[in-house]
């Protein structure tokens, strides 16, 4: 039974495989099935110039043949047939007679010797977006168009900026080949209807259209002059380049090995020398050269020479007319853009070709503004002779102008213009110190100052950081009960809610200098998790006071600006909050009128500790407002009490009440003598509440001698160095009772020839003695005090007769004056010679003036 069944499904299986009779193979109004029914015949299948047909799986693509010129549209003949509109699933065709083998070769004028086949596509609709697709055949009914876009040997689809061209290369395609004829066909994708122009040339030399339509043979218009022409002739297909399109030659004039597809070999790459540098800054050498301009797919390189004395190099390509597209979900690209690179020894490619770049350096930010650098700490550093090259992008639609800038640095990217110093280490790795405000290595962020409550405004723009610095907060309100709160929001793009690395985040590090916060090191870090939310950091006031703070937002999507807003709010805690009657500032009630207290619940026309003026008859009372708390009431009020006064000048508070005095001195009075002879000080002594006063005498430890007398160690007294002879002085430390005690001037030597020592008795004893009225002088005896010994005498009260004593008293007297006589002669030599005054004490002066 089993072997039955599987029999029978052996025959089903057979059967299922053997062809029935074949179906007729759809062919449409326009073609019919090849006599094997497999393919169809199209009408018309090969139109000659001038002619419509048919081609296609299904013989429904119209095909338009054409005759192939360098400035007349294909599309002109055909237009009342339409051939240059189309709509979405549609398809135009062209054929043109392009022979693979020229017939002749020694017939420069045959078709066959054509090795470019260059194309010109431009849509002339507003809107819409036609795309080029062809292919090269020697039976149309074998290899043709199809649906789908497999088989095609070219394509151009970036129509979608209006104009676009295309070059084919036979060599790209095979030499070998046998074609004979080239299909051509535009459809669409777009749901919008298009119109389209479409210039088609082949040519011998290298060819192509600019975005004018015009036919360019060696990178040379067709219409350019002999002047503007890039090349002197081409010869089989081979540009003879004039010496700024041809390949870059050493120093030593040997041509440069070079990649082909720069464009050497069609005079569409071009070395251009450079400009002189300038000296920017301190740290930075520049050059800039302004509206360059390159070719569609073409090259321009700059020879530089890098030198052991710099230390690094940084090229900026800056675009002046690429555009910028944005695509349906926010993000920012360019059709258009300039692509940088640099190469040692030889102009550069931009490809990886034999197991290699064609490239030491290239820019990737498509963005239009490129920049590459090299330093001496890089491993691809070398001295000598590199290139600078600059592409304009297969994807360019136009020319591009720009701009070219060359830095020469002796710290990283000339600290941005920003720096005060290069720090130089043992390794050569250099830093900058930068102006304030500035940060990284190379100065080239600035950190935007915030203050409190007030919030910063901006947006981040092709840049992953945007910089600013906290506040400071004083140490003295960081000890109160402050928070500092860090928040903010953003608006631009929102996530979906799997996607954790999308968000932007709010970035917060300690520490100034070159301390700044980054994803890979911060101190704090809150992702803003919601578009149009707001997300906050907490940070102690404590924490703010001890260093300083700088914040980041950051943007993970770069090439999608956000717009942020970003706040430091200083949230103080009053105790009890005020009891509703104050504001709390900086953790400080602030009380309304009449209240007081740490948490303002004091009701009060004064505040403990407050004071106020009173005026009094003699000066002004301070009162101070005095507080008394009953139960839960605290009542404060001015007791009329002076807690301080202050006097109507030049009275003093005695420091009780009221009570004022005046003094008699305020300080130490300097008092000189009056034969201005020495100084001292008379001290000024307050005691208590009493007025101060000023001491009679002086204070003996502040005798001061005024040059030019001098103290002697024996009397103490001050005395003029030398004396004149014969004169006396009153001595003042060696006085007599009742009485005076002069000394004489002594000599030491009457030689006139000889030095002389002239001094009052260095014993301090008295030459003379004068004894006051009603008292006599008697001669000392041993019982005496030593004193009155050394002085010689004493003066005694007067026992005799009155006559008697005058006449004592008048011989004494006689006696002194007989003396000072004696010395007067003398006197007046030691006058003129010293030039100076002689006092006595309470004498007139010897030896006056003649």
């Amino acid at each position: 039974m089993a072997v039955a069944q599987v029999a029978i499904l052996a025959v089903f299986i057979v059967l299922a495989l053997v062809p029935t009779a074949s179906e007729a193979v759809n062919c449409g109004v326009h073609g019919k099935p090849d006599a094997k029914n497999e393919t169809c015949v199209c009408e018309n299948a090969e139109p000659k110039s001038g002619e419509q047909g048919w081609t296609g799986e299904h013989c429904d693509y119209p095909l338009f043949g054409v005759t192939l010129s360098a400035d007349k549209p294909v599309t002109d003949w055909c237009a009342d047939l339409g051939c240059n509109n189309i709509t979405r699933g549609e398809k135009k065709c062209f054929l043109a007679q392009t022979p693979w083998k020229p017939a002749r070769w020694e017939d420069p004028n045959d078709p066959g010797r054509w090795k470019y086949l260059a194309f010109f596509l431009e849509r002339t609709s507003s809107k819409g977006d036609p795309d080029l697709y062809g292919m090269f055949t020697n039976d149309v009914n074998a290899r043709r168009p199809a649906k789908n876009h497999i088989n095609y040997d070219f394509r151009e689809t970036s129509s979608v900026n209006a104009k676009s061209t295309l070059v084919v290369e036979k060599d790209d395609i095979g030499r070998d080949k046998d074609y004979n004829m080239t299909f051509v066909c535009i459809d669409t994708w777009s749901s919008q209807n298009a119109t389209f122009s479409m210039l088609m040339y082949t040519s011998e030399c290298p060819a192509n259209y600019d975005q004018t339509g015009v036919l360019n043979v060696c990178s040379s218009p067709t219409n350019a002059t002999e002047d503007d022409r890039r090349y002197t002739k081409c010869t089989a297909g081979l540009c003879e380049c004039k010496k700024e399109y041809a390949v870059p030659t050493t120093p030593e004039g040997t041509p440069i090995d070079v990649y082909p597809e720069l464009g050497f070999d069609k005079c569409a790459a071009q070395v251009k020398p450079l400009d002189s540098f300038q000296k920017k800054n301190q740290m930075q050498d520049s050059m800039v050269i302004q509206n360059e301009v390159i070719g569609i797919s073409s090259w321009n390189f700059y020879p530089l020479n890098i030198t052991n004395s710099t230390w690094e190099t940084v090229v900026t390509v800056e675009c002046d007319n690429c555009g910028e597209n944005v695509s349906p979900g926010g993000y920012k690209y360019m059709s258009s853009y300039p692509i940088l690179t640099m190469k040692y020894g030889a102009p550069p490619g931009m490809t990886w070709k034999d197991g290699a770049y064609e490239y030491d350096i290239r820019s990737y930010s498509t963005t239009g503004d490129e920049t590459i650098s090299l330093t001496k700490d890089s491993s691809k550093y070398r001295e000598g002779l590199w290139f600078v090259g600059v592409h304009s992008s297969y994807s360019a639609s136009e020319d591009i102008t720009y701009t070219l800038s060359i830095d020469r640095n002796t710290c990283p990217n000339g600290c941005s213009g920003r720096g005060t110093k290069c720090n130089i280490d043992v390794n050569d790795t250099r830093t900058c110190e930068c102006e304030k405000g500035y940060f990284k290595d190379d100065c080239s962020a600035e950190a935007k100052p915030l203050a409190y409550d007030t919030p910063m405004i901006d947006v981040i723009e092709d840049s992953y950081y945007e910089y600013f610095q906290l506040p400071t907060i004083s140490a003295k309100q960081a000890s109160r009960n402050i928070d500092i709160k860090l928040r903010a929001s953003y608006t631009g793009y929102d996530c979906p809610s799997h996607w954790s690395s999308c968000h932007p985040s709010l970035l917060v590090k300690k520490g100034g200098g070159t301390e700044y916060p980054e994803m890979e090191s911060y101190t704090f870090k809150q992702e803003l998790l919601q578009e149009n939310g707001t997300d906050e950091i907490l940070i102690c006031s404590s924490q703010l006071a001890d260093g300083v703070w700088r914040g980041a937002i950051y943007n993970p999507r770069k090439w999608i600006p956000i717009n942020y807003t970003v706040e430091v709010i200083k949230d103080s805690h009053c105790l009890n909050n005020c009891s509703g009657r104050g504001d709390c500032v900086d953790g400080i009630c602030q009380c309304q009128h009449h209240y007081g207290g740490g948490d303002c619940s004091v009701s009060t026309s004064c505040m403990a500790g407050d004071r106020k003026a009173n005026q009094r008859t003699n000066g002004v009372c301070w009162e101070e407002c005095q507080c008394e708390t009953r139960g839960d009431v605290t009542t404060c009020a001015f007791d009329n009490t002076c807690v301080s006064f202050d006097c109507n000048p030049p009275l003093r508070w005695t420091g009780v009440g009221d009570e004022c005095i005046a003094d008699e001195c305020q300080y130490d009075h300097l008092f000189v003598s009056d034969q201005e002879n020495y100084s001292c000080l008379k001290r000024c002594r307050c005691a208590g509440g009493k007025a101060c006063t000023l001491d009679k005498e002086c204070d003996p430890s502040t005798v001061t001698c005024i040059t030019p007398y001098r103290k002697d160690p024996i009397t103490g007294q001050c005395m003029l160095e030398g004396c004149a002879k014969g004169t006396v002085q009153l001595n003042t430390l060696n006085p007599v009772e009742n009485g005076k005690c002069f000394m004489d001037c002594k000599c030491n030597n009457f030689n006139p020839k000889a030095d002389q020592r002239c001094a009052y008795n260095e014993a301090g004893l008295c030459s003379h003695i004068s004894c006051d009225t009603g008292y006599t002088l008697v001669k000392a005896t041993k019982k005496d005090p030593v004193s009155v010994q050394e002085s010689g005498g004493k003066c005694v009260l007067e026992k005799k007769p009155a006559s008697k004593a005058g006449m004592t008293a008048g011989v004494s007297i006689t006696m002194l004056i007989i003396g000072i006589a004696a010395g007067g002669g003398l006197m007046f030599f030691f006058e003129k010679r010293f030039q100076k005054k002689v006092r006595i004490a309470g004498y007139s002066n010897f030896g006056d003036d003649i």
